[in-house]
């Protein structure tokens, strides 16, 4: 028989176990509220500086009318900013009477700079990419040790999941509109839908050729489906309820580097020779019907582009053959190209300010090239019809500004660039010394290592480029701290927030000022 003093030590022990468990639950609750807590300051010191800054005045924007930047870009033509300020103002070149020169310029820069906020060193490797979520509570990193690491943006530098299924490096991310799915982009030439909620791969989707997954980007609107660029040169459609294998192709010219996905149904494709060409991805008419309730096509189109050597990304109308053997459908039309780069330096990135309003989306967009130069081009109008009353591709991009440097390097590395958008930038353009976080237009690029020396000293930076009036863009600061290649910059959707991500295995979060750590 058991003691009584055996009894009260099992019953203590009980009890210990007891208080353990609800402290445990006390604790965990004690997060959840911290959390919701960062948040909502974050949001509210964010939303007192805008107040401060603007003298409690109203702001409204008329988004439409015509914008200011859209005007004199008209009248004008591009400006190139090279080199850092001070070395401008040294060469005596005109670009050095700017506002950021005056009094009242220096106040706007020290207002709107941005300091370190969290440091990420999870990964065991080269960071190649990090997105924050579309409701921007999240963000994401992919890595060369295969793995995908979830992270609260609010969160005390907790990893929130670690994803691990893919055999070879993750080289890029795109979030589902809804940010209840990830999907990560793979060399091992797979793409996987990760649940953020639970960490569970839900799905694996397979290219039917050998290569590297290179960029995925999730269709604006819809939780299905999303595109994905291989290297050997297809862009791929994907349905995630028509798992494994992609359900429509595009068969580029070329390796295809990199894709921006646009609400008007509209891709722009960056491929491997500087080219940027725009794709209708709407089924035309002709085109088979995919039917996902028994996944399968019920014709099939083969198609033929006409291009030559010297012109390869100026493809002509697709040449359709209907057939009733193989499973694939009508590739989307190419409705426009235009060379964005250097002959044969490849585009690594595209991107456009992802809060502009629908029409604005893809009309400005940041293109980074292995040639060194940071170009943003002015597509025009959105919305232009054919005399068939269909969407056509701006005509004659114009590249309205050309962003380079002696300590801006591209060549040879994927280097990715994001715009930051205030709220009200799609309005008047306000001159640079009253400008505030919300009054402003903001391009951050990664850039390449060039020496050895350079990783000695722990100099590689990320660049922050003011290019609100993109007459007058300054360099806005440099966000240091990195000790080898920045492959590239994040902006989050609501706060002056950035992502940047290393060769050197690490992530940073940079906060603006006005925003609470």
């Amino acid at each position: 028989p058991m003691s009584s003093g055996a009894g009260r030590t099992v019953d203590e022990t009980e009890l210990l176990r007891a208080e353990n468990a609800r402290l445990s639950q006390s604790l965990a609750l004690a997060k959840k509220e911290v959390h919701v807590l960062k948040a909502e300051v974050t949001s509210l010191s964010f939303e007192l500086d805008r107040a401060v800054q603007s003298g409690f005045q109203s702001s409204l924007c008329d988004v439409s009318g015509s914008l200011d930047i859209v005007n004199r870009i008209e009248k004008e033509g591009a400006i190139e900013v090279e080199g850092t300020r001070d070395e401008l103002a040294s060469t005596g070149t005109a670009d050095a009477s700017r506002a950021d020169q005056t009094e009242g310029g220096e106040r706007t820069k020290e207002r709107r700079r941005f300091h370190s906020r969290l440091d990420i060193e999870y990964h065991k490797g080269s960071v190649y990419c990090a997105r924050f979520s579309p409701d921007g509570n999240m963000f994401a990193t992919g890595a060369f040790d295969k793995n995908v690491m979830l992270f609260d943006v609010f969160g005390l530098n907790e990893r929130k999941h670690n994803l691990e299924g893919h055999s070879m490096l993750v080289f890029h991310l795109c979030w589902s509109p809804d940010s209840a799915y990830l999907c990560s982009a793979s060399f091992d030439s797979t793409c996987r839908l990760w649940d953020v909620t639970t960490g569970a791969s839900v799905t694996e989707f397979v290219a039917p050729e050998t290569g590297f997954m290179l960029c995925n980007q999730w269709v604006p609107n819809d939780h299905n489906i999303f595109l994905a660029s291989h290297s050997s040169s297809p862009v791929y459609w994907f349905d995630k309820r028509a798992a494994p294998k992609p359900v429509h192709e595009i068969r580029h010219p070329c390796m295809v580097n990199t894709l921006l996905m646009l609400p008007n149904h509209q891709v722009l494709v960056g491929d491997k020779q500087g080219a940027i060409t725009t794709y209708d991805t709407r089924i035309t008419p002709q085109s088979p019907s995919y039917d996902l309730t028994d996944k399968t096509p019920s014709r099939q189109a083969s198609v033929s582009h006409s291009s030559t050597p010297e012109t390869p990304a100026l493809l002509g109308t697709p040449s359709a053959t209907i057939t009733p053997s193989r499973p694939k459908l009508l590739p989307a039309a190419p409705i426009g190209a235009f060379q964005a780069a250097t002959a044969m330096a490849q585009i690594s990135h595209i991107s456009t300010p992802a809060t502009a309003p629908d029409e604005m989306k893809g009309r400005f967009i940041g293109v980074n090239a292995y040639d060194n130069i940071l170009r943003i081009y002015d597509r025009g109008n959105l919305t232009e019809l054919d005399n068939g009353g269909t969407e056509t591709a701006p005509k004659d991009p114009k590249m309205v500004c050309k962003l380079m440097g002696p300590d801006f390097q591209n060549t040879g590395y994927p280097i990715q660039s994001s715009f930051w958008a205030g709220e009200h930038v799609f309005g008047r353009v306000k001159p640079f010394e009253e400008r505030t976080w919300n009054d402003s237009l903001l391009l951050a690029t990664g850039s390449c290592v060039v020496t050895e020396e350079d990783k000695e000293k722990s100099v590689c930076s990320a660049h922050i480029y003011d290019v609100t009036d993109m007459k007058r863009s300054d360099l806005l600061q440099k966000l240091g701290g990195h000790s080898d290649i920045v492959y590239g910059v994040d902006a989050h959707p609501k706060f002056p927030l950035l992502l940047t991500y290393s060769a050197d295995g690490t992530v940073k979060m940079w906060s603006g000022k006005g925003v609470v750590p």
